[in-house]
């Protein structure tokens, strides 16, 4: 069975990312923590390792717990048909596969983490995730967001993921590009990225973007990465993260 290399895996992660902010607030846009906003793969930048003052243990954990994930993943991706056929799967399809994906996340941060440490993972989590988070369930009720929010933040994001899927759509095998090819779909992909968190972010009143910088916790600087490149930092600057 042939395997995914790690841009492949990035390429999709993205892809299937763009597609779920783009659906409606009736089930829930943003959809919970995507793809980009954290997981044991934040654990694996040294920086972030830093923050949380992991262990020599811990790290060694989460070096074990990557691979174990990476696998998991290929394996979930595999099962749903493959890498041409997860761009045209059906919402239910789409639903389950995120689940699958995040609960294998969630058991594998908590099976390395300390309790002191998941309050601080958590808002660096929220700090990645920049405007999806603003679909995550915790946080519509911390802000108190309302309907009519909801639904200017659902167009927004199904406007942005739209978008994003276009790109995505249109890059073929992603084993095939080269580097420049590369470099300009991520480009392409952060500039999208910051219209979204731009226009999301302005949604909020004074008062929820105040309640927002107190969930986030102290701004931390995510290190800049590319496709396959280490980490999930960088791409579009975040509000409270910069």
């Amino acid at each position: 069975m042939k395997r995914f290399s790690m841009w492949v895996l990035a390429v999709v992660l993205c892809a299937l990312a763009s597609i779920a902010i783009a659906q409606p607030p009736g089930g829930g846009f943003g959809g919970g923590r995507m793809f980009g906003g954290g997981g044991i793969s934040m654990l694996g930048i040294p920086e972030v390792q830093k923050e949380l003052k992991l262990t020599p243990e811990q790290i060694e954990q989460v070096k074990t717990k990557g691979t174990e994930i990476r696998t998991a993943i290929q394996e979930i991706f595999q099962e749903a048909g493959g890498f041409q056929a997860l761009r045209d799967l059906g919402e239910e399809d789409r639903a389950k596969l995120f689940a699958k994906v995040q609960d294998v996340q969630t058991k594998a941060v908590a099976s390395v983490l300390k309790p002191e440490q998941q309050k601080r993972f958590h808002q660096l989590e929220l700090q990645q995730a920049g405007a999806q988070a603003l679909g995550r369930k915790d946080v519509v009720e911390a802000l108190k967001i309302t309907d009519e929010q909801k639904e200017k933040l659902g167009g927004i994001q199904k406007e942005q993921g739209e978008a994003m899927r276009q790109i995505f759509q249109s890059v073929g095998n992603p084993m095939d590009m080269t580097s420049d090819e590369r470099a300009a779909m991520q480009k392409k992909m952060q500039t999208l990225q910051k219209t979204l968190t731009d226009k999301s972010f302005a949604i909020l009143t004074a008062e929820q973007s105040k309640s927002w910088k107190e969930m986030i916790g102290e701004p931390f600087k995510f290190p800049a990465r590319g496709f396959g490149g280490r980490g999930p930092g960088g791409g579009a600057p975040r509000p409270g993260n910069n």
